[in-house]
């Protein structure tokens, strides 16, 4: 699928500390489907990486709500 595609390279550009690139993968893959909680948890990743913890907070919280419990880290 397109959201798992877009995930995939999101991840990618994560290890690879491509910040920008892996945020826009992400939000193309939160965006295309909007209760992939893995993707919201990638997202704030790459927000956080950027230095957007304000923005990171709210993905975060989106995928803690959507089950991944990881997220938690990122809301304070």
């Amino acid at each position: 699928s397109l959201p798992g595609v877009y995930a995939l390279l999101g991840r990618v550009a994560l290890v690879k500390q491509q910040n920008l690139s892996a945020q826009s993968f992400f939000q193309k893959a939160t965006n295309e489907s909007p209760n992939d909680g893995l993707a919201w948890w990638g997202l704030a990743q790459a927000q956080v990486a950027l230095g957007n913890k304000s923005v990171a907070r709210k993905s975060a919280q989106r995928a803690v709500d959507l089950g991944i419990a990881e997220a938690k880290i990122f809301i304070k």
